[in-house]
């Protein structure tokens, strides 16, 4: 599979062969997009087009949905689907709700206040409408994309089951866990003014957030700190300094929720969760990690320009090797880890 939706996959040659993914995420088509449906079967994305303005102030007009399986080369289902939103606003995200189903905003001129969410299925192209308190497709300002790739901040971090959402309704106002069904407070998170880095656990029963270190004013430590899913901390998984940068697109939990991947300054770490013991393992990646599905190897980009190999690190011998050249810009990154069926 390569080359349609921007999408690229390799299928390896060793004894258990899967699919990684890459994407380039430049292109207004993968802007909020879903991503890979849970079982890795599917990629869902907004299609349009965008409106330049002299204020940088653009348009992005979406007039449909496409859904490329990973699995037959060409089927893809499509359906007409309007919204439309000025960039100030941020990136509007869509969601996988389960395997057959997203969420997405609809709105003819969604420019003055948000459009309505609802619930389709792609494949028979119903819908009914979201009936969820917090609007989830909100990520947060444009401001957020100054950081750079390696460090985008947004304003809310949904678990993934939909539930729950690491939450900041106001400029002002500190994080919070959030009901996203009522939209009701369920815990502050330590009065936390900002926070760049949050990932959920794949079952959504806890999550990691990057905090300032908390015992000290003066410090310039942030710890990442594992919270439950109604946001009562439970361990302080790493602690990093002023001069390392967490990147939010390389943070990838095992399936299995028992190991956790990030890096500090582009260099791999692996938490693990069962004796919460964090591994460095000295290897410097590009964007994008994909864990196998029994949770024993790791893809990413080996750093590079224009061509870079896709490696794979094998976890229970330590062994690291490549599977591909992958053509890459500076925005690709990789997607995710298919199984075979």
């Amino acid at each position: 599979m390569t080359g349609y939706a921007g999408i690229h996959a390799v299928q390896a040659d060793w004894e258990t062969p899967r699919v990684v993914a890459s994407v380039n995420t430049r292109d207004i088509i993968s802007d909020g997009s879903a991503g890979l449906s849970p079982n890795k079967l599917w990629y869902a994305v907004p299609e349009g087009y965008l409106v330049y303005s002299d204020t940088l102030n653009h348009l992005y007009v979406i007039d449909g949905i496409a859904v490329y399986s990973t699995v037959n080369r060409g089927e893809v289902y499509r359906l007409s689907w309007q919204n439309s939103y000025l960039e100030r606003w941020g990136v509007r995200a869509m969601y996988w709700l389960d395997n057959e189903h997203l969420i997405y905003e609809t709105s003819e001129h969604a420019t003055d206040k948000p459009g309505d969410l609802y619930i389709i299925n792609p494949f028979d192209g119903t819908t009914a409408r979201w009936e969820g308190e917090i609007d989830l497709a909100y990520l947060g300002s444009d401001s957020r994309w100054a950081y750079g790739l390696d460090h985008i901040p947004s304003d809310q971090y949904p678990s993934p089951d939909l539930t729950r959402t690491v939450y900041k309704p106001a400029y002002n106002s500190p994080w919070g866990i959030y009901d996203v069904m009522n939209g009701e407070l369920i815990r502050v998170l330590l009065d936390i003014e900002a926070t760049f880095f949050t990932s959920w656990m794949p079952d959504s029963s806890h999550f990691i957030t990057e905090v300032q270190n908390q015992s000290d004013e003066d410090s310039t430590t942030r710890d990442l700190i594992l919270f439950d899913r109604d946001g009562f901390p439970e361990a302080i998984i790493f602690t990093v300094d002023e001069a390392q940068r967490l990147a939010t697109r390389n943070a990838a939990w095992s399936l299995d929720s028992n190991r956790f991947a990030f890096t500090a300054n582009r260099r791999l770490y692996i938490a693990y969760m069962d004796n919460q013991q964090v591994v460095d393992s000295c290897i410097n990646i590009e964007y994008g990690l994909a864990w196998s599905p029994d949770a024993t190897q790791l893809a990413f980009f080996q750093p590079g320009r224009e061509q870079t190999q896709v490696m794979v690190l094998d976890l229970e011998i330590w062994s690291l090797y490549p599977v591909t050249v992958h053509i890459a810009e500076w925005y690709d990154y990789v997607l995710g880890w298919r199984a075979n069926n």
